[in-house]
């Protein structure tokens, strides 16, 4: 968000997590006066994403979850971004 001189707080980008991406950018767009072009900052962003897969570290809690629960409760993954990105995080971790 930075390229665009948009404020990103962490705190508002947890209280969004899960809304597609695009949607976030339109919501920044609309909070802070913006005219981010979504294609081109969903793309950018989307980049940015793959390109930073090697720092990528699971959520130790979140791995407990699942080590106690597996094969006894089902397990989805939801997310904002694009299957692609989701499917490359799950490969990496």
């Amino acid at each position: 968000m930075a390229e665009w001189n948009c404020d990103f707080p962490e705190e508002l980008f947890y209280a969004w997590g899960g809304f597609p991406v695009a949607e976030i950018i339109a919501r920044l767009n609309e909070r802070q006066g913006l005219k981010m072009p979504v294609p081109e900052v969903a793309r950018r962003t989307e980049e940015l994403n793959f390109a930073a897969l090697t720092q990528l570290k699971a959520v130790p809690e979140v791995l407990e979850h699942i080590d106690a629960q597996h094969g006894r409760i089902p397990f989805a993954v939801v997310s904002g971004s694009t299957r692609d990105s989701v499917t490359a995080s799950l490969r990496t971790l």
